[in-house]
């Protein structure tokens, strides 16, 4: 069995057929095969008919009849054969370039939710101990820019937390030259008494990359590791992928590396640590070092559901 050819695409490639065709053939004969492709895989559109064109060897080509909920028909020699882009070749373009792409339960990349239909910009969220850090709107994402700081120093963007049962994903790209410990990642707050907990990634001496979840009294000062701290995991791929859940009884921590398949890391009653539990969340970095690096993430979720 060969290997399926990628998706191509061109610009006004449209040819007209060199001969009458029945609803059987699978070898088509066009005027000028030039304008197509080289190799397929591409769409075609004869009338009313869709078809998948596998190969093209000068003017002929071998197609895949009756394609994308269309049926295989008798076409009129010169009769107009356009290649066009169809939803089946978006998405399968999609699928040749990201892994998993399509998958019905994947978040979409480049989606900042409410959770209700709605998108969310910066000034939906609502910082705490910013200082000279900067949040900016970029198609769709969130970059958050933070000096390194001699300390613990959490910049936090932060919004009110939906009623609990909910969980909240979140997915991250980030950027720092290691040079002290750098934290990132998703946070559950405690607005009255300021008690947070974080659950993401640290770089740090102890390894070039693990899970942490830690918590705090407040935006600088480091109250443990008592959720979850790993120095023996390991994260392949683009993106980091978070998912926290309350479900009004526990604080349930996942990671994932495509937002499809869920790896349950801890879990810890929501009022442990919090005296009535979270009421705000959000994401954060903390960029401890000398004077020297920034640190740049970028937030490409983020849903409530």
């Amino acid at each position: 069995m060969s290997i399926p050819g990628r998706e191509q695409l061109a610009n006004n490639s449209q040819s007209q057929l060199n001969g009458a065709i029945d609803s059987s053939q699978t070898s088509i004969t066009v005027v000028s095969g030039a304008a197509f492709p080289s190799v397929g895989n591409f769409r075609l559109v004869i009338q009313d008919e869709i078809l998948i064109c596998t190969s093209r060897s000068t003017n002929t080509l071998t197609v895949i009849r009756g394609q994308e909920g269309t049926a295989a028909a008798s076409h009129a020699d010169g009769t107009d054969v356009r290649h066009v882009l169809t939803a089946g070749g978006l998405t399968q373009w999609a699928q040749d370039n990201t892994e998993g792409w399509g998958h019905p339960s994947a978040p979409p990349l480049g989606v900042i939710s409410n959770g209700s239909g709605g998108l969310l910009a910066s000034s939906d969220f609502t910082w705490v101990n910013q200082g000279t850090s900067t949040i900016s709107d970029q198609f769709g994402t969130m970059f958050l820019r933070a000096p390194a700081a001699a300390g613990e120093q959490n910049r936090i963007l932060k919004r009110s937390a939906p009623s609990a049962p909910y969980s909240v994903i979140a997915a991250f790209q980030v950027f720092k030259i290691r040079e002290g410990t750098e934290t990132f990642g998703i946070l559950l707050r405690e607005s009255s008494t300021q008690k947070f907990s974080t659950f993401g990634w640290s770089l740090d001496s102890v390894g070039s990359i693990r899970f942490s979840s830690y918590n705090y009294t407040d935006h600088d000062t480091f109250a443990g590791t008592t959720l979850y701290g790993r120095e023996d995991c390991l994260h392949v791929g683009e993106y980091f992928w978070v998912k926290v859940e309350d479900d009004n009884a526990n604080l349930k921590f996942y990671v994932s590396y495509d937002g499809v398949e869920w790896l349950p890391l801890d879990s810890t009653g929501r009022t442990s640590f919090m005296a009535g539990g979270p009421d705000e969340v959000g994401f954060f970095v903390n960029n401890q070092g000398s004077t020297l690096y920034e640190m740049g993430a970028r937030l490409s979720h983020w849903s409530t559901i």
